[in-house]
């Protein structure tokens, strides 16, 4: 039988005053109940997981898991089987590595609340692309909140968590990292009369509940019709909750989601208008926004990233016959690429106006780019060391690297050129691999030497498992493992590698490869640079899988 647990709390509709988002989303976990934070640390989103472990030290913050896979996964597990509220914080391109995880949630749901914190980095200030995430809950048929200030990012949260519950789905809360960094006014506020859920009477389905926890082949069909069922339920709640305002008034309208929302109006580039800020994304609130395009000319959408507010809008007037000129990206009106800044929006709603596309907008007056090494930086100080380890073996380096700190090599004078294959975490060994068995199948020999960079947090991420293929076929390559004592480009957090607190037990890296039987192992230290470079000669010159250690402090 289902057991109630006595963990419920009424959201409460008081607030206090927030200038940030960050501090609005921290008090509204706490409020929630919230009593455990899984992350893996990438910028933009890891400012959240940092200040609820400061502001609130009695939520347990586990900001050193092995990779997003891992953080969804404790979540699930937190919400079915410990019948606890959770909250999984990670950025854009943590999504891909944790999506498995979403096409089966949508088939059995959870039981205890599940928010997704989601930060994406347009114009990629601190990643290695720029990616939507939106599509991915989209595609799985899970909801989706985007708050446009700090007072709706407050309130999303609350929501969540009552209508994660009450529909037995994850959330997703997606921002992006301007939003994050933005100081708004504390006394701006449009959410007066917020009518939030409470679920009440929830009860707890157990987990070992037959064949509920199950997403398997003869439940699919019946799980999606569910799923339906369950979007037209949230559609009925988002057209009620008060969350979605509209201002202004007249025939040309915008309807924004996010941040560029609250971009128009401070840039005054909505008066005269009506304007429809929606914070409830996916599923719409068809009912609210049908009455909104009722007596409109002309729609301009406004969203950060791909066009998928416009193309939902789209969908919803033709099913209901509402013949409007709904304009955005899909048809030159609004900038399809980067971060909106500079003159992006002004320019968009001056063509919305005029009823004439733009399609080429100026560049952005600031590119994102990586800061360049410092001359005493660890890491700068092994690139040194390889290409004169690589100048007196007079091999033919390929330098491929996992994201991270090697992104800054192409900006650091006299070492732009030791990297020539970077994209993803987890990506430089397979690469390497890839092309040095193309070689072998064709009986020809291996024109270059790889050499990889790997930190000893992406060790644990998403490296692993490439490593122990190269080392089972004993790969010719060197792996250059990076020991810096932390996750260094995201604000040196832990991992289980280094010593965590005394409940967790460090697990050696060294060791780790010890078991695999690699054939060939050694350390260095950065601080015996003569060391480092006769290590990296010899393992340049083993013919065989190779693995550099080298501690940068």
């Amino acid at each position: 039988m289902a057991k109630e647990l006595l963990t419920k709390v009424n959201p409460s509709n008081t607030l206090v005053s927030f200038s940030t988002m960050i501090d609005a989303i921290t008090q509204a976990v706490k409020q929630s109940n919230v009593k455990v934070v899984y992350n893996y640390p990438g910028r933009p989103a890891t400012a959240l997981a940092d200040n609820i472990k400061h502001i609130f030290p009695e939520i347990d913050v586990q900001d050193y898991l092995t990779n997003e896979f891992v953080a969804a996964a404790k979540g699930f597990g937190s919400s079915v089987a410990g019948c606890e509220r959770s909250l999984v914080v990670f950025k854009d391109v943590g999504v891909n590595v944790a999506c498995d995880h979403f096409y089966c949630m949508n088939h059995v749901g959870i039981n205890r609340g599940l928010v997704f914190f989601i930060s994406d980095d347009p114009s990629a200030w601190h990643s290695q692309n720029e990616e939507d995430s939106r599509g991915i809950y989209f595609n799985a048929g899970l909801p989706i909140l985007e708050p446009y200030d700090q007072y709706s990012a407050y309130y999303s949260i609350l929501i969540a968590y009552e209508l994660s519950e009450l529909v037995r789905l994850p959330f997703f809360i997606r921002t992006t990292g301007r939003s994050l960094t933005e100081t708004f006014k504390p006394e701006a506020n449009d959410l007066k009369n917020v009518n939030l859920p409470f679920a009440k009477d929830f009860v707890d389905i157990p987990y070992d509940a037959k064949n509920k926890w199950l997403s398997i082949f003869g439940s699919v069909e019946e799980d999606r019709e569910e799923l339906i069922k369950k979007q037209n339920e949230l559609k009925k709640w988002f057209n009620k909750l008060e969350v979605n305002i509209v201002k202004g008034s007249g025939s040309l309208a915008v309807i924004a989601s996010g941040f560029p929302a609250t971009q128009l109006e401070n840039e005054n580039l909505v008066s005269n208008m009506s304007l429809l800020k929606l914070l409830t994304v996916y599923p719409l609130p068809e009912e609210l926004i049908l009455s909104f395009l009722k007596d409109k000319e002309r729609v301009l959408v406004i969203d950060q990233g791909e066009p998928l507010l416009e193309m939902l809008i789209r969908d919803l007037a033709h099913r209901h016959g509402l013949n409007k000129q709904i304009l955005g990206k899909l048809n030159g009106y609004v900038r399809c690429v980067g971060e909106f800044r500079d003159d992006d929006l002004k320019i968009a709603v001056n063509a919305f106006k005029n009823n004439t596309p733009v399609y080429s907008f100026p560049r952005h007056k600031q590119i994102a780019k990586a800061p360049a090494f410092k001359e005493d930086d660890g890491f700068r100080i092994l690139v040194e060391c390889v290409r004169d380890a690589v100048k007196e073996t007079g091999c033919h380096p390929l330098y491929c690297s996992d994201a991270g700190q090697a992104s800054r090599i192409p900006e650091t004078p006299e070492i732009e050129n030791l990297l020539h294959m970077e994209t993803t975490m987890g990506c430089a060994i397979s690469y390497l691999a890839g092309g040095i068995e193309a070689y072998k199948r064709r009986g020809e020999d291996i024109p270059f030497k790889g050499i990889a960079y790997i930190g000893d947090s992406d060790f644990f991420h998403s490296a692993f498992s490439g490593i122990c293929e190269a080392v089972a076929k004993d790969l010719p390559m060197l792996m250059l493992l990076v020991d810096n004592q932390g996750a260094v480009s995201t604000g040196k957090q832990a991992h289980f590698g280094m010593k965590i607190n005394n409940q967790i037990k460090q697990l050696s890296i060294k060791k780790i490869l010890q078991a695999l039987d690699v054939s060939f192992l050694e350390e260095s230290n950065i601080m015996d640079k003569k060391n480092l470079t006769l290590k990296l000669v010899k393992s340049l010159k083993h013919n065989g899988f190779a693995v550099l250690i080298v501690h940068t402090e």
